[in-house]
């Protein structure tokens, strides 16, 4: 184990453009993202694409991928790219980064963060990294085109073949610091078939109200346009006519998209379950690959269902798995998906206080799909139902049990808690109001997400039986959102030593994911475990992380140091942690 030269670096404040706390907060904990050092110094020296043969699903057609190399265009100048790389060098360099050009562009992608008001530091982080993410892959997209010939207008067949390069080569360099998927498992109650399939996420949104709203409730979120999964699943659909025909019902969330000027734009609402957590993941892709994007998928065979994060009462995390397997549908052959790599922590006294764990457990709990929101199996349903016309009252759906589980933890998982959600105003009819869930809520300095990962997922070795993060970043929020006097944002940052071996989690991270059919291909996946990971001893790395360390506490400008029992009571808002094991 070896540390980087680079001693731990004391925080720098950063001035107040007007109102901007929640954007000074969050790059506070961007500016000792270790893994952000490398991607500032390799995203624009990444010169080529290797693809390798194979076959990728692209619009539940699948398409035969040849090796090949594809040459990057040099010098590309990506605005929001060299902002963030100019504001970390800063840094790094010891001086006080300036933090205007940065949100500058930001700004220019994201009009809304225009005209100095208070905004939310999530939706903040969001359209940075998205926007980052995007301009990493028209990188991709352009070199991919002029590879398959394109001058002017791509036909849709190479529309689909740049997704499928895309989808055959390693992940852009900021998912693979931030990026992961959860696996979503529908099991139907009739004939007991289930189907997988995969979720991107940049980060993990996690419910607070954990007993069903009093009343409807709008939670501040961003889902995903570049979706890798199919087309919306027909249950989903059913549950989003249903949705709004009983309004008082649901909940309302908010995404964007990217217009050909490169503005991010509110899209139209959609409506899911009000109980629905949920995930962020990548948005804004040019509209070339966003176009089959949102129609390509990694399900497996069995599966073409879309995913919507959803939370439930607590029950046995095992007997889906057991009960599939009974009636002969989870083969000893096939990978079991739904198995955890380790066993839930054990019931407390208190279970619905609110903590991070309380969290996850609610996350990734089983949701019942019954009523409005009933299944349409493809196994018993579908056969039926496409004899029918499309607008038929008389399609067949089944009671099934939904679930979500992490399938890749990314290098850095981001955990945000959703505090502020929209109520309705009963008396003005549809208007509808801020509402902030107040109170301390408990996170773990050192956090262990096995219990909430499928024991066959990606970037796990075989026999590991821990995933462990370490805190070293939160923005904690006081008072109201948006605009309101005492309506303000600080931060929490920890600053350490760069441990060198911890780079292996973004090495591997590069790495897409992937679903296999049988144990044979899973024992033969080189996605599924790396060996530069495997020998990673978990106590030696928390305790270099913990030598020399020091927490800081910075509003704006103002920085001081702080003991690790103030940051323990802070009233986090987003947590951000690094994977350590």
């Amino acid at each position: 184990m070896t540390i980087d030269e680079e001693r731990p670096k004391p925080a720098k404040g950063l001035s107040n453009l007007g109102n901007t706390c929640f954007y000074n907060s969050t790059m506070q904990c961007l500016m000792h993202t270790h893994s952000l050092y490398d991607w500032q110094t390799k995203v624009t020296e990444e010169k080529q694409l290797i693809i390798k043969k194979g076959t990728v699903v692209v619009n539940e057609k699948k398409v035969e991928v040849p090796d090949a190399v594809i040459t990057l265009k040099e010098n590309t100048f990506l605005p929001l790219v060299s902002a963030l790389q100019h504001f970390l060098a800063e840094f790094r360099a010891g001086r006080n980064p300036n933090p205007s050009p940065l949100f500058q562009q930001i700004a220019v992608k994201a009009p809304r963060f225009r005209g100095w008001a208070q905004q939310d530091a999530h939706e903040l982080l969001r359209y940075l990294l998205d926007g980052i993410r995007t301009e990493e892959l028209k990188r991709y997209k352009d070199a991919i085109f002029a590879y398959l010939g394109v001058e002017d207008k791509p036909t849709p067949e190479q529309i689909i073949m740049c997704k499928a390069l895309i989808d055959s080569t390693d992940r852009c360099y900021i998912d693979s610091i931030f990026g992961g998927s959860l696996l979503q498992i529908i099991s139907c109650s009739k004939c007991k078939h289930m189907s997988n399939s995969l979720e991107p996420f940049l980060d993990l949104s996690l419910p607070l109200n954990y007993g069903a709203p009093s009343t409807p409730t709008v939670p501040t979120f961003f889902p995903p346009n570049n979706r890798r999964e199919g087309t919306p699943s027909k249950h989903k659909r059913e549950a989003k006519k249903a949705a709004k025909a009983n309004k008082t019902a649901t909940t309302v969330e908010n995404g964007n998209t990217e217009n050909s000027n490169g503005e991010m734009q509110s899209p139209p609402t959609a409506s899911t379950d009000e109980s629905n957590p949920t995930t962020t993941a990548a948005v804004g892709t040019t509209d070339d690959i966003k176009a089959i994007d949102d129609n390509s998928s990694t399900d497996d065979d069995s599966s073409n269902e879309d995913m919507s994060v959803s939370d439930n009462e607590n029950s046995n995390h095992a007997d889906g798995a057991d009960d599939a397997m009974e009636n002969g549908n989870l083969s000893s052959s096939s990978p079991n998906y739904v198995a955890v790599l380790s066993p839930p922590p054990p019931e407390e006294d208190h279970t619905e206080e609110r903590t991070v764990l309380n969290s996850l457990k609610h996350f990734t709990a089983p949701e019942s799909l019954c009523a409005s929101n009933a299944y349409e199996c493809e196994n018993c349903c579908a056969p039926h139902n496409k004899q029918l016309p499309a607008n038929s009252k008389d399609k067949m759906t089944v009671e099934a049990t939904k679930r979500y589980l992490i399938y890749s933890p990314p290098c850095v998982l981001t955990v945000h808690l959703k505090r502020f959600e929209q109520v309705a105003m009963t008396t003005f009819g549809n208007r509808m109001r801020t509402r902030k869930i107040r109170g301390h809520v408990e996170f773990p300095f050192v956090l262990d997400i096995s219990p909430f990962c499928s024991q066959n997922g990606q970037r796990i070795n075989k026999g590991q039986n821990e995933v462990i993060y370490s805190l070293y970043g939160l923005v904690s929020h006081s008072g109201d959102l948006g605009g309101l006097k005492d309506g303000h944002y600080v931060a929490y940052v920890k600053s350490r030593n760069n441990v060198e071996s911890l780079k292996q989690f973004m090495k591997f991270g590069m790495k897409p994911d992937r679903l296999c059919q049988t144990m044979e291909e899973l024992k033969n996946n080189n996605y599924q475990s790396d060996p530069a990971t495997a020998s990673v001893n978990k106590e030696e790395i928390l305790q270099k992380l913990d030598e020399n360390a020091t927490w800081y506490y910075v509003s704006d400008s103002q920085v001081r140091t702080c003991s690790k029992e103030k940051v323990r009571k802070a009233k986090a808002y987003i947590l951000f942690y690094e994977r350590a094991v």
